[in-house]
């Protein structure tokens, strides 16, 4: 079983941001199971320039201190994730998928499918209103409360 992990839930989780505690419990039970966790590689990208700021920001690290924690911090995701790659034609659909206005949304959910992932997991189930009956779209607690 593959399951698509959106990029809030990773950045929370990371960042020890409001949704940590559901983020947390949710990586946790999936890497037990042994369950396949999917990432985009944009959102690797994305992760990397979200946490630099963070880490200067919040945590007042630079130079050499915060290379380390920036470069553990992506050691670690790319331990956790296995990373999921566009082609031309599952961009376009992301692109011209007129169910939805967040083009990135669009793109992360044509990736998730194109992945072969079973579920898509985010805390913006409500980017997803038009498309969950494709494939299901939940928060971390709803798809944690399936699994039990």
């Amino acid at each position: 079983m593959r399951v698509f992990i959106d990029t809030n839930i990773i950045l929370d989780y990371f960042m020890h941001r409001e949704g940590f505690d559901d983020a947390e419990a949710l990586l946790k039970t999936l890497r037990d199971r042994k369950v396949e966790m999917m990432m985009s590689v944009g959102g690797f990208y994305t992760i990397h320039f979200v946490i630099l700021k963070y880490l200067h920001k919040e945590k007042r690290l630079y130079g050499e201190e915060c290379l380390m924690n920036l470069r553990g911090i992506m050691r670690h995701i790319l331990l956790l994730f296995s990373l999921a790659e566009h082609d031309n034609d599952s961009l376009m659909r992301g692109v011209m998928d007129a169910q939805f206005k967040d083009l990135e949304d669009s793109c992360q959910y044509q990736l998730a499918q194109k992945a072969g992932c079973s579920v898509f997991v985010t805390f913006n189930t409500s980017d997803y209103v038009n498309v969950a009956e494709v494939m299901p779209v939940k928060t971390p607690a709803e798809y944690l409360g399936e699994l039990k």
